[in-house]
């Protein structure tokens, strides 16, 4: 054999020998666990978000439902502070009506006679009255009253139910005042340890339908029923003094619907 041709046999064997001596080295350290792929680096999560340690995802706020108005069921309120919706049915000459020291103060100037003062508004059928009734220097025939159901005439009431309360006498009715009449519907006595002659005494009047009940400082005084006057009609406070002038103090007047 030529020797350039024996050269050439051995560059090609030798060549080969430093290939697999290559190979072996590679597998080598990738068994080591030193050497680095060839190529850029893919992580199984790399299309996902990332979210950091410190980041903290806020909730989505709940809207909350508008705070409602606060509705209240009374019907009629006088306090007597300030000015009172009340007013005189009769002049000067017959009553007076005053708000004196947080009370309102009605004076009879015609004795015998029923001396009112109405509410205009509302027209009530059925509520619930409470009043305070002050009446520091009452005669026996001295009556503190409730009007209900009225009509609204301005020169005298055509009819009306009134509600006598007679602090002094110790009794209570219920009356009826109905073509240019009177008439009783029923009338109790009130136990002596029930009042209070010289103080305030507080008025409870439940009206419904035809059933009508009276309470004088939580305690039940009179029950009744009558059906002569059903329909709606604006309510009032009155007085009948015994001589003149007379006067009787009202205060804290709260009408409700009934069962309140």
């Amino acid at each position: 054999m030529p020797i350039a041709g024996a050269v050439a046999k051995w560059d090609v064997r030798v060549s080969r020998l430093g290939l697999f001596a290559l190979a072996l080295a590679a597998l080598a350290c990738n068994v080591g666990g030193t050497a680095q792929p060839a190529g850029p680096s893919i992580s199984p999560f790399e299309d996902e978000t990332e979210v950091s340690p410190t980041e903290t995802l806020e909730p989505t706020p709940v809207p909350t439902a508008p705070p409602q108005a606060t509705v209240t069921s009374t019907l009629l309120l006088d306090n007597f502070e300030g000015a009172s919706r009340a007013q005189p049915l009769f002049g000067p000459e017959f009553m007076s009506f005053t708000v004196e020291g947080g009370e309102g103060a009605l004076t009879s100037l015609a004795p015998g006679g029923v001396v009112p003062v109405m509410y205009p508004a509302p027209a009530l059928a059925d509520f619930t009255a409470e009043v305070d009734v002050r009446f520091p220097q009452a005669q026996p025939e001295s009556v503190a009253g409730i009007i209900f159901r009225s009509d609204e005439t301005t020169d005298g009431l055509a009819y009306y139910y009134h509600l006598a309360f007679r602090p002094a006498a110790a009794q209570t009715s219920l009356d009826l005042w109905k073509d240019g009449a009177w008439s009783t519907v029923t009338s109790a006595s009130i136990g002596a340890a029930v009042l209070d002659p010289g103080g305030a005494n507080r008025l409870r009047l439940e009206v419904q339908g035809n059933q009508f009940r009276l309470f004088a400082n939580e305690v039940l005084i009179l029950e009744a029923t009558d059906a002569r006057l059903g329909e709606p009609g604006i309510f009032g406070l009155s007085l009948v003094a015994s001589e003149a002038p007379e006067t009787v103090y009202f205060d804290n007047l709260r009408l409700e619907p009934p069962g309140d």
